[in-house]
């Protein structure tokens, strides 16, 4: 394991009809998206101006997940300046505490989570009466961006936040995710986003995840417990993905394993509804029992 030197914030900016704030958030998240080379020129103290900001000046760290909700951020506590200079910062919810991040050193590893058997998990502290699953239907690729290619790689990034900030159902994408660390660019996005890279600036994988989230209630920055019981899926041999935002979680899981993980999640959770929600944002599909 590498534990990071340098703190993370996480700040939070939450979708808006507002055309004005619109524009500027688009602005500053394309702005911390194309810093890519930034943090080595800072590093070898180039020459830079007084109002420049880096976002990756003292971490190797960079996170960006949008959903429904909004736009969350996992970056250097400087990278919160870029929306401070837009006079965006009333606009946008910074978590209080700071972060450090954790990477595992090891060859990389399958991924498969669950809770511990023997560990008795009380889902009530987690799930309150009324939650719902809810399944997107996008069907999601893990794509690993060139980091040499990245600039390249601007019109495609550059349409990913215009969609997730378009006030269009039809052109909004629901949930997409973007990871950079010091040795790679990690990409969760549906195909027709992915159509807007080149060929030979990614590396694709073959399998498709759906995405489910928990929802029917927001959670306080802090909570706990969350993943674990997203996690539950101990009866289902599938492979899991996890990515927290500022206040939910999304669990992707195998394309194949949706019915079966859905199942298992109502069992463990005991959730009696199950939302499929159409294309756009807000647009209710259909909501079956569990």
């Amino acid at each position: 394991m590498l534990l990071a030197a340098a703190q993370v914030s996480v700040a939070q900016s939450p979708n808006t009809s507002v055309a004005s704030v619109c524009s500027s958030r688009v602005i500053s998240v394309c702005s911390l998206l194309l810093y890519g080379e930034c943090s080595l020129n800072c590093r070898e103290a180039d020459a830079t101006s007084g109002d420049h900001i880096c976002r990756l000046q003292q971490t190797e760290l960079f996170s960006m997940v949008v959903d429904n909700d909004g736009i969350t951020l996992f970056v250097d506590p400087n990278g919160i300046n870029m929306f401070k200079a837009a006079n965006l910062q009333d606009k946008i919810h910074t978590a209080p505490q700071h972060w450090r991040a954790i990477q595992d050193m090891e060859s990389e590893c399958e991924l498969r989570l669950g809770v511990d058997p023997n560990v008795l998990f009380d889902y009530k502290t987690v799930v309150a009466c009324g939650q719902y699953l809810a399944v997107y239907p996008e069907r999601m690729v893990l794509v690993r961006l060139k980091k040499e290619a990245l600039r390249e790689s601007a019109f495609g990034l550059t349409q990913l936040v215009l969609r997730s900030s378009s006030s269009s159902s039809s052109t909004t994408a629901s949930f997409w995710c973007y990871c950079e660390t010091a040795e790679e660019i990690s990409l969760i996005l549906d195909d027709e986003c992915l159509a807007n890279f080149a060929e030979h600036a990614v590396i694709v994988s073959h399998d498709r995840w759906r995405v489910i989230k928990l929802c029917g209630k927001t959670y306080d920055f802090d909570a706990t417990g969350i993943v674990a019981a997203m996690s539950g899926l101990n009866a289902v041999d599938t492979q899991v993905l996890n990515i927290s935002s500022f206040g939910s979680n999304v669990t992707l899981v195998l394309d194949e394993a949706l019915d079966a993980s859905v199942a298992s999640l109502c069992e463990s959770l005991k959730l009696t509804r199950v939302e499929y929600r159409g294309v756009g944002r807000g647009e209710t599909g259909d909501v079956v029992p569990c």
